[in-house]
């Protein structure tokens, strides 16, 4: 792996992989880049989560608040 392929792996992923034999050092490589990009993913995906759940609450609010005292939605 490396710059020929169009990779550009970050230096700690590099660090990493130097820790391990010639032969376990691609695995290890893909590995951390891969293990890094399941964090960026997942904090992601939480993030838009949190806000996805802010917005149905205030938007469960404002209809508890504009509905009548029989239920209905005041015009």
């Amino acid at each position: 792996m490396g710059p020929s392929l169009g990779h550009h792996p970050p230096q700690s992923a590099l660090d990493f992989a130097a820790r391990f034999d010639p032969a376990w050092r691609a695995l290890a490589l893909r590995a951390y880049t891969g293990g890094i990009a399941m964090v960026i993913g997942v904090g992601s995906g939480a993030a838009a989560g949190v806000i996805a759940w802010c917005a149905h609450a205030w938007r469960s609010l404002r209809a508890r608040r504009n509905a009548g005292p029989t239920g209905s939605v005041r015009a």
